[in-house]
């Protein structure tokens, strides 16, 4: 029988997948990203360009996660982290479609594809970290 996971597991996962991958996105966008030579190699400048959406996709995912667990009461969480992870991948989407309208915005389907596996690890890493508790079966009714 699988039982609710400990805080310190629900915690070591926001840190690792929420905090980490947000500051990694912020470091990436803010630091590497600027200072990028002219004469880096194109597979670099592509992976540098689309990491903060990949990263984004799993902190806001795991961040979401976390609270609809906290928030929403389910004996099986598959249901809710699929909710949290989906409200995050369509916030992000959303996002980068806004970008077209936006004033110095700039718009990349590649951004919205590497959303979705980022968004999918933190949902994956949940499942097998944080796992479900066993659904509540009552027998002798």
């Amino acid at each position: 029988m699988n039982e609710n996971p400990s805080r310190l597991k629900i915690l070591v996962y926001f840190l690792i997948f929420s905090v980490l991958s947000g500051l990694s996105y912020q470091m990436i966008q803010d630091r590497m990203r600027p200072g990028l030579s002219a004469e880096a190699p194109e597979w670099l400048v592509y992976a540098l360009g689309v990491a903060p959406n990949f990263l984004g996709g799993v902190s806001l995912a795991a961040g979401f996660i976390v609270v609809a667990r906290e928030l929403v009461e389910m004996n099986d969480r598959r249901l809710s982290d699929l909710m949290a992870t989906g409200l995050a991948t369509a916030s992000l989407v959303l996002w980068e479609i806004l970008q077209i309208w936006l004033p110095n915005g700039f718009f990349d389907a590649h951004d919205i594809f590497w959303t979705f596996p980022g968004a999918a690890l933190a949902f994956i890493a949940a499942r097998s970290m944080l796992g479900a508790p066993a659904p509540n079966r009552d027998v002798g009714a």
